[in-house]
């Protein structure tokens, strides 16, 4: 089963997400969530959600300073197995993204 993967491309407040089905060919997704420590306080705040406990569990990447660390997620987005999750394109929001798409397209 191919798939094409959204990738959401904010860099202070909006936290990034990649959705990918299991390697099995289910419905279940994987999602890698990211979000800069300098906002962290800020956000748990504003949204009233518990994003420093998600942290915590590993289920929050967090990222040095007060933008998002693209090279983090090129790594992670680099680390899922493409291949065995039938993953065939990556689909991005345009805005904000066109540094991190250049570096997946270029280097990986």
């Amino acid at each position: 089963m191919s798939t094409v993967q959204p990738l959401e491309s904010g860099s202070r407040y909006d936290i990034r997400v990649g959705i990918s089905p299991d390697a099995d060919g289910g419905y279940a997704v994987r999602a890698l969530a990211f979000l800069p420590a300098a906002r962290l306080r800020e956000r748990v705040r504003r949204d009233r959600a518990p994003y420093d406990e998600w942290a915590r569990r590993g289920k929050l990447i967090v990222t040095p300073g007060d933008t998002i660390d693209y090279e983090r997620v090129r790594a992670e987005l680099n680390a899922w197995d493409a291949d065995s999750a039938g993953i065939a394109e990556i689909a991005y929001d345009r805005y904000n993204a066109t540094d991190l798409v250049q570096r997946l397209k270029d280097a990986d």
